[in-house]
């Protein structure tokens, strides 16, 4: 396995380090430009019918601030996360799902919301020996106390097995966000990442996600080192 994952390291960086480079050196001139650390611990329950169940908890905190040398933070806590998904399987590669997201704010920062979100899934996935191929479409509603976002969503990605533990996947999600309190926003991600399968019941994901928030208007760039464990049950 070691030699394996050497091997899927090396790949991977080759891939990683020119768009860690592309990303904060050809953006830098925009609005932000902040690097992000977002970990994900999820927990999923599947059963002999078709329903499966999952429980997370997810923590987002600002590593640097607009890219710059001498602007360092110390992992300052931007929300905490706790979100849960019902999902119902209608095909061998496809499932509807039903989740509500809570995120703690004003704990960390007086300035905002906390918000609660209620989210409608449809998942579909193929994969074969050479290369699987995903996509998703999410409708949701966010809620805080003085505001309402609606937001639609769609997300492609594909995937290419290295071995029967790693692969390396690269995607990218288009989102539309609508409210009263301001005009509609359109946002972009393009994320790549690696994905291992080597412990037992457990799923690893390490990602780099560039996202471009409001980019007709006044575009704002951000960065996102994303790790995401899921233990299957």
């Amino acid at each position: 396995m070691n030699c394996c994952f050497t091997g899927t390291g090396i790949l991977f960086l080759k891939i990683l380090l020119p768009l860690i480079f592309l990303f904060t050196s050809g953006l830098s001139s925009q609005n932000t430009l902040a690097l992000m650390l977002e970990p994900e611990l999820n927990v999923k329950f599947s059963t002999a019918s078709h329903w499966s169940y999952s429980f997370g908890l997810a923590n987002r905190g600002i590593l640097i601030d607009e890219i710059k040398a001498d602007n360092y933070s110390e992992n300052v806590t931007e929300h905490l996360e706790l979100n849960s998904w019902v999902s119902y399987e209608t095909g061998k590669n496809s499932d509807l799902s039903l989740g509500v997201r809570y995120r703690f704010r004003e704990i960390f920062d007086p300035e905002h919301e906390n918000m609660f979100r209620i989210l409608q899934q449809y998942y579909t996935r193929q994969n074969n020996l050479f290369l699987g191929w995903w996509q998703r479409a999410r409708t949701e509603q966010r809620f805080g106390p003085s505001i309402t976002i609606f937001r639609i969503r769609y997300e492609v990605g594909i995937s290419k097995p290295v071995n029967e533990e790693f692969s390396l996947e690269i995607q990218t999600e288009a989102l539309f966000s609508m409210s009263q309190q301001f005009k509609p926003q359109p946002e972009q991600r393009i994320a790549l990442g690696i994905n291992n399968t080597s412990f037992q019941n457990w799923e690893l994901n390490l990602s780099l996600e560039y996202r471009m928030d409001n980019y007709i208007r006044e575009q704002q760039n951000n960065l996102f080192i994303m790790t995401i464990a899921t233990l299957n049950l």
